[in-house]
């Protein structure tokens, strides 16, 4: 055995002394990281720090019991419930019995043992809460500014950087998402809104105030600048906030009219988010008269831009630009509020191609025709005043039908068109009030009984 351990011994005492003669002082060397790698590593650490208590996995009415406990006793919880409630619980805290007096009580407390932790949790606290309960939003704002020294980096340049407890949150980063350089999502980032925050309190401050921004009017970097924070991930944010949606896209185009270019990427945007109003009309609820006006006007030019577009295929091209240039200025001034159009057969299956290739948003922007008539016709339905006016392409006829006495008057948005309502409705002769053939000088009498029995005068 101890010839074993000299052997070993000496083994290892040569194999040193070869290494030793290898050796070179320059692989001790090491590159110094650049500022910007430094500033990378930071952040990564200050993430894992954010995200060292995870909210998926905490049962907040027992972290508010033992807070509500605790608070009775006139003392603070265990310091994790007391990050965790500082985080994420004052809002639970708030609307409990006496919430108000409980939260002055928790923060009391906390400034008598107040450190940079706490501070910082309390601010992430806020930046969740910022905007949905005034008195809480208030007192912990005032609360944090008043030991703002106390915040460490990098939350403490974010809060000066981004103006984080401004009295009204988010105005700041919204003035420099819609008019700043840099891209919305670096902003968002470099504030610490990443994660939950980015889709919380403060962010949805500053979502609002963009909105009410954009609602003073658009071009075309303000639009773009939107477009990129609202828009940056795989489904737009704040998807529940219609009313903020409409405010901020529809406003300008109350009275002025958008380009083609604009009116047709708002609307496809505001119809794949929230549904066409005209099909899903509770998902519009609450939207004001104002906003709704101009999706109906924006979806009646679009009603007529595609059936132009499906007509252009079936050559029939002299006919219809003769009537839409009939109908037009009516569109333009408002008079006609909603409009919907239905194929035939062949005209149809255009329709379904132009789908495919992008041209026109879905198939449930137009309705279908049943059997029975020629299938290249189509028909576009108009609301004017009282009176439905169903215009057809091809060799069809102009109807109008009072709805206040004519009960065979066509409904809007149906899918299809077939049996009697078809057949009785839109295909008789019979059925309207008026009708009239496309030969010469039928605009004038078209335009007579409009004035007469509508009452609108171009």
């Amino acid at each position: 055995m101890r010839c074993e351990r000299l052997w070993f011994g000496s083994g290892v005492q040569l194999s040193l002394i070869e290494s030793l003669r290898d050796f070179s002082v320059t692989s001790l060397m090491v590159e110094r990281p650049s500022m910007d790698k430094l500033d990378r590593s930071i952040r990564k650490l200050e993430k894992m720090a954010d995200n060292s208590i995870s909210l998926d996995d905490i049962a907040l009415p027992e972290i508010l019991d033992q807070t509500l406990t605790a608070l009775a006793a006139n003392q603070l919880p265990s310091r994790k419930v007391t990050k965790i409630m500082a985080m994420a619980g004052l809002p639970d805290l708030v609307n409990s019995d006496h919430g108000e007096q409980f939260v002055d009580r928790f923060l009391t407390l906390i400034s008598e043992q107040i450190s940079a932790i706490y501070l910082k949790y309390l601010l992430l606290g806020y930046l969740r809460f910022a905007g949905g309960h005034e008195w809480l939003t208030r007192t912990v704002r005032t609360f944090i500014k008043k030991r703002s020294d106390l915040i460490n980096n990098p939350w403490k340049s974010r809060v000066e950087s981004y103006n984080l407890l401004e009295t009204e949150p988010g105005t700041t980063l919204a003035k420099l998402i819609i008019n700043g350089e840099k891209h919305p999502e670096d902003l968002l980032s470099q504030a610490g809104l990443t994660g939950s925050l980015k889709t919380t309190g403060f962010a949805r401050e500053v979502f609002h105030k963009l909105c009410l921004e954009l609602s003073q009017g658009h071009n075309n970097n303000s639009l773009d600048r939107f477009w990129m924070f609202v828009d940056s991930g795989e489904n737009p944010l704040f998807q529940e906030s219609i009313k903020d949606y409409s405010s901020a896209l529809l406003t300008p185009y109350g009275v002025n009219e958008a380009d083609d270019d604009v009116r047709k990427i708002i609307q496809r945007f505001m119809t794949n988010l929230f549904g066409d109003p005209r099909i899903h009309p509770a998902r519009w609820k609450g939207v004001s008269d104002e906003h709704l006006a101009v999706m109906y006007r924006w979806l009646t030019k679009n009603s007529f831009d595609i059936l132009l577009k499906v007509v252009e295929r079936s050559n029939d091209t002299t006919h219809w630009s003769e009537r839409r240039k009939f109908w037009y200025p009516y569109i333009e001034a408002g008079h006609i509020s909603e409009a919907w159009v239905a194929f035939g057969h062949n005209a149809a299956s255009i329709a379904r191609a132009l789908v495919r290739d992008g041209t026109i948003a879905t198939a449930r922007e137009f309705g279908l025709l049943g059997t029975g008539g020629d299938p290249w016709h189509s028909v576009i339905m108009m609301k004017m005043g009282d009176h439905v006016i169903a215009e057809w392409t091809h060799s069809g006829k102009v109807r109008f039908y009072n709805k206040r006495t004519n009960q065979n008057a066509p409904a809007f948005y149906k899918g299809t068109y077939s049996g009697t309502s078809y057949r009785d409705g839109l295909r008789n002769d019979h059925a309207p009030d008026f009708f009239k053939i496309h030969n010469k000088g039928w605009q004038r009498d078209v335009r007579q009984y409009i004035e007469r029995n509508i009452g609108v005068r171009l």
